[in-house]
């Protein structure tokens, strides 16, 4: 093997080799914690989202009362004679 690696790279040998791998094998393993750090995002964004669809989804089922514009006190006050329904 050492012998194919000295025709291939009569300089550095098995060491070059070595070396090439080395630094490729820390260049995917930062590649593979940008990943991780990548798919820790998009599932805790994805949580959020789960939230506040089922947020969304408990409102729509159970609609707030309607509330009147003017506060019927103020309709007193003015004397009017309309009724708030």
């Amino acid at each position: 093997m050492e012998a194919r690696a000295r025709r291939s790279d009569p300089v550095h040998g098995l060491g070059g080799i070595a070396k090439a791998l080395s630094q490729k094998l820390n260049n995917l393993a930062s590649e593979l914690a940008l990943v991780n750090q990548q798919n820790q995002f998009h599932r805790h964004r994805s949580g959020v989202m789960q939230q506040e669809h089922q947020q969304v989804e408990s409102n729509e089922a159970s609609p707030a009362p309607l509330r009147a514009a003017v506060p019927f006190s103020s309709l007193q006050e003015c004397g009017s004679s309309h009724t708030v329904s």
